[in-house]
Parts: structure tokens; sequence; C-alpha cells
């Protein structure tokens, strides 16, 4: 698969698919850090859901799984005269008093990666308003 690009917030994003390998570690992260929150958030229990994942969580989880995520080279394209110019996101300077952006490139990340399990997932009105998508 081709990179696959998106504009954020002002700003284009350019994300490559994990590899076969990589996209089932990460995907075991994911059920690890979210555990039964989801299904609890689809069937409306936004409030509950979010008590489960705030006790299933643990923040070295979370940070390993957003590293993982981003270590596959994210990057921002720069439209120049000619071939954009792509420059690799760092992720500990990037997002800087920008968490909502970051959020919005991990779900694209997510979306690019696990299309199908997200587009299930976010098309459920109680996700997508838990979301605020």
């Amino acid at each position: 698969m081709e990179m696959q690009t998106k504009e954020i917030d002002g700003t284009l994003y350019a994300v490559k698919p994990f590899n076969a390998i990589k996209g089932i570690g990460i995907q075991t992260k994911l059920i690890k850090v979210l555990g039964g929150s989801l299904g609890t958030i689809q069937n409306g229990g936004i409030e509950k859901a979010l008590e489960i994942l705030s006790n299933n969580i643990d923040d070295g989880d979370v940070e390993k799984l957003i590293i993982s995520l981003f270590d596959t080279g994210i990057f921002t394209v720069v439209k120049a005269e000619g071939e954009p110019i792509k420059k690799i996101v760092d992720l500990d300077t990037h997002f800087i008093g920008e968490y909502a952006r970051m959020w919005k490139v991990v779900l694209f990340i997510l979306e690019v990666n696990f299309g199908d399990i997200v587009k299930k997932l976010t098309s459920n009105s109680n996700i997508r308003e838990a979301l605020n998508l």
C-alpha cells in the first residue's frame, strides 16, 4: 500500500501503512489499552466506558502505543515548486501544546492501518459523540 495523506488543522500529513507484523503488534497494544471500554461506548455507556478505560489504562502502555504508531514515519508534506517535500514528524516536539491535533493524527494513523475496524467503530453514533467527530 502506498502512503495516504490527509489535511488536519491546516497541515497535510502523510502516513505509510504498517507491515503486517507491526500491525498485529499494534492491534494487540490497542486491545490491551482500550480493553472492554469500546463495547460499553457502543451501547451508549460513555461514563462507564471512561471508568473501564481509566481502570485498564497504564501511562506506560499508552505512551508506548503512541510512540509505536509514530515510529514508522509520519510526515508533514509541504507543497513547493516541483515535488512535494516530506518532513518526518518529531512526536516529541511537533505537537507541543496541540494535543487535540495529535489525537486527530493518531485517528488518521489508525484509519490508514485499521480502516475496516475504525470505520465500524466510528459509524456508531455513541462513539462518534464520545470522540467529538
